[in-house]
């Protein structure tokens, strides 16, 4: 679509897959394997620094998907060997 005039058609098409991709991407990996979306808590700022724990989780586990193949089951390592989490925290500070 480059050097071209868009439609307002194509504009929302293309908005709508940005944000498509956005929800795919982000939201959802941080609801299934963290459970954003359990979350009850309606302060702004409780949900807002979880949020941005969730984010800096993935950048962490960006790192290691080679290693352990998936997202759940970096999660998983992480959940059984206490030490290993902490380590990658100390790491990452």
């Amino acid at each position: 679509m480059e050097g071209k005039e868009l439609s307002p058609e194509q504009w929302l098409q293309l908005i709508r897959n940005h944000w498509g991709g956005i929800e795919n991407r982000n939201h959802w990996r941080r609801d299934a394997c963290w459970g954003e979306d359990r979350t009850r808590s309606r302060n702004r700022n409780i949900v807002g620094a979880l949020a941005l724990l969730r984010n800096a989780l993935l950048a962490i586990a960006a790192d290691h998907t080679d290693t352990y193949g998936s997202l759940p089951a970096f999660s998983e390592a992480c959940e059984h060997d206490t030490s290993f989490a902490l380590r990658l925290i100390r790491r990452h500070l």
